[in-house]
């Protein structure tokens, strides 16, 4: 029976039939790719019979036809190429995490950077990828980002940005929500372009970028 408990919904279930979990893995996406391509990957390395299934944001679930297989495929060196992350499942949950596209508005023209994207990005969780206009600068109205986020409400915040002693008041807004269903309707949010979660490309050095603080009423970051 329901019941509330601090404004949050509570409810008690019991387990069903979920031997299927048991011969399975959890796995954390490197890039957004249609999960096809891992699939024939799969097959070309004799892995015919490996389900994938999306479980929310960068996390995939994969079931094996036996727990011998799925212990033999979480240790090959090259399926590593496709996650950052593979071990038995173990009672996760599919994920709150959801891709989404924030807006920033009135950032400084001069701290205008992948390095300043990806570390405002990470207040609100795991920065990917700065849209195309944003990094081409042709035109400084809004810097466009897309990140991983668990954020449970919707972004729309003030952030203050510190740039040499000079501080920058930055909304933060996010539009449109990705869903990555793992079949490539995707495509054409990111032009095609297989985008890697990692940002391995995007090197920051703490010297120059802070997080000074991350409270619930705004943020700050400080940029040298």
């Amino acid at each position: 029976m329901a019941k509330s408990a601090s404004d949050v919904k509570q409810i008690k279930i019991d387990p069903g039939n979920n031997e299927c979990l048991h011969r399975s893995a959890t796995a954390t996406l490197l890039k957004m790719v249609s999960l096809s391509k891992i699939i024939e990957d799969l097959r070309k390395n004799n892995y015919d019979n490996v389900q994938l299934r999306h479980m929310g944001g960068r996390f995939v679930l994969l079931t094996c036809a036996n727990k011998d297989i799925r212990d033999k495929l979480v240790q090959e060196k090259w399926f590593q190429k496709w996650f950052g992350d593979v071990k038995k499942w173990n009672g996760e949950a599919a994920s709150i995490e959801r891709f989404a596209w924030v807006d920033l508005v009135g950032l400084p023209l001069d701290v205008w950077s992948l390095k300043t994207f990806k570390s405002i990005g990470e207040l609100w969780g795991h920065f990917i990828s700065a849209s195309n206009d944003t990094l081409s600068d042709s035109s400084f109205s809004k810097a466009s980002m897309l990140v991983a986020t668990n954020a449970k409400n919707k972004i729309d915040e003030w952030i203050w940005v510190e740039v040499q002693g000079r501080d920058f008041e930055v909304r933060a807004v996010e539009g449109r929500v990705i869903v990555n269903n793992g079949h490539g309707e995707n495509s054409e949010q990111f032009n095609g372009k297989e985008i890697y979660f990692l940002s391995k490309q995007v090197h920051v050095d703490h010297k120059d970028v802070v997080v000074v603080s991350q409270a619930d009423s705004s943020s700050r970051v400080r940029i040298h």
